[in-house]
């Protein structure tokens, strides 16, 4: 027989190991001890609630808001249905103090909150004994918060075929009810919904009944993001409020359309672009128009071609070229951003197309305006000749003016020959918008033109600074900047420097001191200025001209304009001069004397001119002196006379 023989070390570890199976049983057997008693006291709490109601009822029935809103939401809390049908103790009257506490509308102002949080509790506990006193309050509670609670208790405790029906019948009254119908269609809605929330789009009568309208919108916009295609009748309801009085219902509104391009979107949004009403400062129709078109832009060349089908893609484009000759920015503005997204090959022989059969002399400048941003070369022949005719057709009536500006903008873009004596002209019309484009076109033109056009343009430019309408004088000064001309030099002097406007001034002053940019032409405005310079009319922006160009020559006339008396303006001239001195930097006592005495002026401005030219007269550096004259070369000696 054989004996078997163990190591000691593994008795040892049978032992440790048999001690911790051991050890490990009675943990689990505690543990599940334990959760049995969790279970058994768990379930006895759900049966029996050993809440005492009491203290929480006093307080909901106290004078105190905040405590009785506070003490509601805690009995909500304390007897929220964990498991339906459960029994808990005092429920009853916990439910009957919360009710009556609901209907107490009498009191306080602000007694709102409790009505709210009593409505919020009911809705936790989820009982059936509070469905009929949470309906009568959506008839007859005036606080919006309110019944949006008594409308989502009664969700929580109907069923969902019963709720929907409740808020169906609810969103056909008014009041309230209406609102928060609206509002919880607008999250819970279903495909079923659809027509529905249509309806809730005509909600009009009540102040807040805008609520009805944004929920509504909103919710089919929501549908739509779940791929519900909405049907034509609902795009163009939505359409319609892309007009409506409150920003809130217009983003609703556009964003349900924005959602996805489907044939039903479009031809809403291609009627929203057509929309007219009957003018005048009442109607808004406009806000359709340009919202339809943003939303068309949105949507772009790609995704109405593919999915309006050729009709209404060709309405589309109609609408949006007829856009840019909308009397309102606005929707000019989104035609042409629109129509911006377009590929240049499908765009331009619509414009071109459209503008040979439009009557229409706004839409025929629109797509003018809009054909020069970014014209094809070859379209630019077409194009111009286009411009030219309607321009010449145009006169300057004030009905033709949007027709004029946009064949100047394109004329200004393709840089017709010949073209430039006519924009030029257009600066002398009444129109704003035409004299705008003018200088936007000569502004490009100027670098293009040959020199014997320049001179054409200078000359008309000059003899605009004539002009009694000082925006048109204005308007010429400013463009000469672009055009120098040495006959044009004396006239802005004469005429340009001593306007009564500030804006010719500037312009005239402005002109001068670019031109002199080119020496040649420096020295003949500096000899210009100094010879029409005795008329004092010209000193207050001759001055400015003077310091801008350095003129030395004219430091003895800037002193003489500190130093003499005049009109109550005078000051003026003062301190343009004194600014002048210091710039030029000459530092003689004659100068510095009349600096001094301007120091002491009366009027502020020239006192703080005079003591900051002093400043910089002390801090420059000293005028580098003259060279010496060259020694003159001796003279040749005398040839020896001829022999006799």
């Amino acid at each position: 027989m054989m004996t078997e023989i163990r190591s000691p070390k593994r008795e040892i570890r049978n032992k440790s190991e048999a001690r911790k199976a051991r050890h490990f049983l009675a943990g689990a057997l505690v543990c599940l001890a334990a959760m049995a008693l969790v279970a058994e006291t768990a379930w006895a709490g759900e049966a029996e609630s050993g809440v005492d109601p009491g203290p929480a009822l006093e307080k909901l029935n106290g004078q105190d808001v905040d405590e009785a809103a506070g003490a509601a939401q805690a009995l909500g809390r304390d007897y929220a249905a964990t498991a339906a049908g459960s029994p808990r103790k005092n429920l009853d009257v916990v439910v009957k103090a919360l009710l009556e506490r609901l209907a107490q509308t009498e009191g306080a102002p602000e007694g709102w909150v409790v009505r709210r949080a009593c409505a919020e509790a009911l809705g936790s506990i989820r009982t059936k004994a509070a469905v009929a006193d949470l309906k009568e309050v959506l008839k007859k509670e005036g606080n919006l918060e309110v019944v949006i609670s008594a409308t989502e208790a009664l969700a929580k405790i109907l069923p969902a075929e019963e709720v929907r029906d409740l808020v169906t019948e609810n969103l056909k009254e008014t009041g309230p009810a209406r609102w928060a119908a609206a509002r919880y269609l607008e999250k819970n809605a279903t495909a079923d919904d659809v027509g529905v929330l249509t309806a809730g789009l005509s909600a009009a009568g009540e102040a807040n009944d805008w609520r009805v309208r944004k929920h509504c919108a909103a919710g089919l916009a929501g549908l739509a993001r779940k791929g519900t295609v909405l049907p034509g009748r609902t795009c163009e309801k939505l359409a319609e409020l892309l007009g409506d009085d409150v920003q809130n219902v217009t983003d609703a509104a556009k964003d349900a359309l924005s959602v996805s391009p489907t044939k039903e979107v479009l031809a809403a949004l291609v009627t929203g672009a057509e929309t007219k009403g009957p003018g005048g400062d009442a109607d808004t129709t406009w806000r359709v128009r340009a919202a339809s078109l943003e939303i068309l832009g949105r949507i772009g060349f790609a995704g109405i071609e593919q999915v309006g089908g050729k009709k209404v893609s060709s309405r589309a484009w109609s609408a949006m070229i007829a856009g840019l000759g909308d009397e309102t920015l606005n929707v000019a503005t989104a035609a042409q951003q629109g129509l911006g997204k377009v590929p240049a090959a499908a765009l331009y022989p619509r414009l071109l197309a459209e503008l040979d059969e439009t009557e229409s002399l706004a839409v025929r400048g629109g797509i003018l305006g809009a054909m020069s941003a970014n014209l094809p070369a070859e379209h630019e022949a077409k194009a111009s000749a286009l411009a030219l005719r309607a321009l010449q057709e145009a006169g300057d009536r004030q009905e033709a003016e949007f027709l004029r500006a946009g064949a100047i903008r394109l004329l200004g873009s393709c840089n017709v020959p010949g073209s430039g004596k006519q924009i030029a002209a257009s600066l002398q019309s009444d129109s704003p918008y035409v004299r705008a484009a003018a200088v936007a076109a000569l502004t490009r033109m100027s670098k293009k033109l040959k020199e014997g056009d320049k001179a054409e343009v200078a000359a008309l430019l000059v003899s605009g600074l004539t002009e009694s309408d000082w925006r048109k004088a204005s308007a010429s000064a400013r463009v000469l900047t672009l055009f120098p001309s040495e006959q044009a030099v004396v006239p802005l002097i004469q005429k340009g420097l001593p306007h009564e406007k500030v804006n010719v001034q500037e312009g005239a002053a402005s002109a001068l001191v670019a031109w002199s940019q080119d020496a040649a032409f420096r020295k003949v405005v500096e000899r210009a200025l100094l010879a029409e310079a005795k008329d004092n009319r010209v000193w207050e922006y001759g001055a400015k001209v003077f310091g801008a160009l350095k003129t030395r020559e004219a430091v003895p006339l800037l002193v003489e304009m500190i130093r003499a008396k005049g009109d109550e303006s005078h000051w003026r001239v003062q301190m343009n001069a004194i600014q002048a001195l210091a710039a030029i930097g000459e530092r003689t006592d004659e100068v510095r004397a009349a600096l001094a005495a301007c120091g002491e002026s009366e009027v502020a401005d020239v006192r703080n001119a005079a003591k900051a030219a002093l400043k910089v007269l002390e801090s420059a550096p000293p005028a580098a002196p003259a060279p010496p004259a060259a020694p003159a070369a001796p003279a040749a000696p005398a040839a020896p006379a001829a022999p006799k």
